[in-house]
């Protein structure tokens, strides 16, 4: 993750698997493929440090090939295969969210209603409204409910699932079964979305995340101008499959809310479709972010499968040159940001570290983290007041944090540092003892006071540093001695930059492990000699 980045909700989404497909030979070949996706999974996710591990699985249709009417063990082998998939991952099974198929559904099963209903499409309101035949058509997906249950029970017209996203708000997960009306390969344009399933989505409440089988283009569903109005204007991202033809778009239109399209590769595609230029096996991962300036994106990480190496890998058709990843924007800056202050009093809320440009909110910094490095010359702001709760929520929760400051009673070092801040002599040598006191008063407060290290280093350096997980995340670099630090120009890194690389980051490593630790005897020593 890049520096002042936050993730929201992170997923894994296919699509299209099509278990029970095709004769032996390309039975072989799925379980093959598809054995390899497991495989790219979690190799990606332990090879690949700016991935985030998925929060969801989310499936848009097609995992059977029948409704597992040509073979019972198609959904027998798919729910093997998202157990071994929800296992590996460390995802609870409720968190695999499904939507049906065309392929998902019994076609000889309803048929009269089906093609009642395709004829007129207003009919499919009094299908549904009439308990038996709406109980008759929905038991053309029997099959597939039974699938689906042992995951997350799920209404078959669609169904709502809301997620709490601490400091953002309410996610809403919604997915409409498309598939309903599906029937052969004469489906395009016959499809339809009840009034039922259309209010799922709501009224743009809350941030929301659509699933369907199908593309709300290309004429497949009845009154799809409409559709699209309303998915546009009130959900913000788009999961679908069906057409085997993987691509991520944003509409933008003028004085409509934006939204992002996300088409998933066929994660098992029929080799047959490579002579119809149908894209090749695939899948993606996917996350809401919110980036160092506030703004929301989605981001995808797209994989696709390239015979040449019998493996998955980047696709590159689907990220900017020389990238690993896609971003779309969807809105302007977010009150939750990671490194952006946007109004004056909310320093009392989130606490902020006045020094250099950006701003650090030490809430959103913090979130999700394990281990905060923090070094400097006189930071007692960082663990003072509002700064203070938020370290000692990591601490208390497990996390470490290990200080090092600048030693105070190296007087040559700290008369340097006074005339290069333009302060009177003393100045940095009293800041340091109070960040000390500070320190000493937050770590007689913690539930386990070995988890927050004080240490003193000799070695001068001339900025501070905040690094989280082993990033180097903020630097307020000191440009010119003596300038006024609230307008010091600040760098802001990741680890894979060059200049933390070279400089940087070996510095930080070297002062971390030249600083000598403060036991509680020898910090008192330090705080009675005081000046």
């Amino acid at each position: 993750m890049s520096i002042g980045e936050r993730h929201l909700f992170s997923w894994l989404h296919l699509s299209d698997l099509h278990f029970g497909h095709g004769n032996r030979a390309y039975g072989w070949d799925q379980k093959r493929v598809l054995r390899l996706l497991e495989k790219d999974v979690q190799r990606a996710l332990r090879e690949w440090p700016e991935l985030p591990r998925p929060d969801a699985i989310l499936v848009t249709g097609d995992i059977a090939f029948s409704g597992a009417k040509r073979s019972e063990r198609e959904y027998a082998d798919a729910t093997a295969f998202f157990e071994r998939l929800t296992s590996a991952l460390g995802i609870e099974k409720s968190r695999l969210f499904l939507v049906p198929g065309n392929h998902d559904v019994q076609r000889d099963v309803a048929k009269d209603l089906v093609e009642r209903a395709r004829a007129d499409p207003s009919e499919l309101e009094n299908i549904l409204a009439n308990d038996q035949e709406r109980s008759l058509l929905f038991s053309r997906q029997a099959n597939y409910r039974t699938f689906a249950d042992a995951f997350s029970a799920q209404n078959l017209a669609g169904w709502v699932e809301e997620i709490q996203i601490p400091n953002f708000g309410p996610l809403k997960l919604v997915g409409l079964n498309t598939a309903l009306l599906s029937n052969d390969d004469q489906d395009r344009g016959k499809l339809v979305l009840a009034g039922e399933q259309r209010e799922l989505i709501g009224d743009g409440d809350g941030t929301a995340l659509l699933l369907t089988h199908h593309p709300l283009s290309d004429g497949w569903l009845d009154d799809e101008a409409g559709l699209n109005n309303l998915v546009q204007n009130h959900v913000k991202v788009h999961l679908c499959g069906h057409v085997h033809d993987p691509r991520v778009n944003l509409v933008a239109e003028a004085g409509a809310e934006r939204h992002v399209t996300v088409v998933a590769a066929a994660a098992h595609r029929d080799p047959a479709e490579s002579k119809a230029g149908k894209d090749s096996h695939g899948y993606n991962f996917a996350s809401l972010v919110i980036d160092a300036r506030g703004a929301l994106q989605v981001r995808t990480w797209p994989r696709r499968w390239f015979p040449k190496w019998q493996a998955f890998r980047v696709d590159h058709l689907g990220v900017p040159d020389r990238g690993f990843y896609d971003n779309k924007p969807l809105d302007g800056e977010h009150p939750a940001s990671g490194l952006v202050l946007h109004g004056p009093n909310e320093m009392r809320i989130s606490g902020v570290h006045f020094w250099g440009k950006p701003v650090v909110r030490w809430d959103e910094l913090l979130h999700g983290r394990a281990r905060l490095e923090v070094f400097g010359i006189a930071l007692k702001e960082v663990f003072d007041d509002v700064n203070r709760e938020h370290v000692k929520d990591l601490l208390d929760r497990g996390g470490s944090v290990q200080v090092v400051l600048a030693d105070p009673r190296d007087k040559l070092a700290m008369a340097r540092y006074d005339e290069d801040f333009g302060k009177p002599l003393g100045d940095r040598s009293k800041k340091v003892l109070d960040a000390l006191r500070s320190l000493k008063s937050l770590r007689a407060s913690l539930k386990n006071p070995s988890r927050l290290t004080i240490a003193l280093t000799r070695h001068s350096f001339k900025y501070s540093a905040y690094r989280l997980d082993g990033d180097v995340l903020f630097v307020p670099y000191r440009i010119t001695a003596g300038k006024d630090s609230l307008h010091t120009a600040a760098l802001v890194f990741d680890r894979q930059s060059p200049v933390v690389t070279s400089f940087i980051g070996k510095d930080l490593d070297a002062l971390r492990d030249s600083a000598s630790v403060l036991d509680e005897t020898r910090l008192n020593e330090v705080l009675e000699a005081g000046l």
